[in-house]
């Protein structure tokens, strides 16, 4: 108990939707702990809110 941890986020790939203001991500995280070992990685794939291409 009492570790510090921290994560680090990558992102894997990216993808547009047909909506102007949304997008795919995939991305991969990694926490570490005190001693920068990690204890904990995975992937997600996340909708994620964006702002419209500008013209």
């Amino acid at each position: 108990m009492g570790d510090t941890l921290h994560a680090e986020v990558k992102v894997l790939s990216r993808k547009e939707t047909r909506e102007p203001d949304r997008g795919v991500l995939t991305v991969g995280i990694t926490v570490l702990n005190r001693a920068d070992q990690p204890v904990l990685e995975y992937q997600t794939t996340v909708l994620m809110r964006r702002e419209a291409p500008r013209a």
